[in-house]
């Protein structure tokens, strides 16, 4: 669980792990408005569902009472 904290904080930093391209879109009127597009194929994104699945799997094991009754 400890794990799995850890990397999504350290991924957490846009200016190092970019999960996203900025796209500048032109208005009606002329004005320029930006916009981030996310992306769900990046290795960052690909980490931390890594890591959420290690910190699901944990905790299910965790769970398992291997006492015989």
């Amino acid at each position: 669980m400890d794990m799995a904290d850890y990397t999504f904080t350290i991924t957490d930093n846009p200016n190092k792990f970019k999960d996203y391209t900025v796209m500048d879109i032109e208005n009606e009127d002329g004005t320029i408005t930006q916009i981030y597009i996310w992306r769900n194929d990046s290795l960052t994104n690909r980490v931390r569902e890594l890591a959420n699945e290690i910190a699901v799997l944990a905790f299910t094991a965790n769970e398992i009472d291997l006492r015989y009754h």
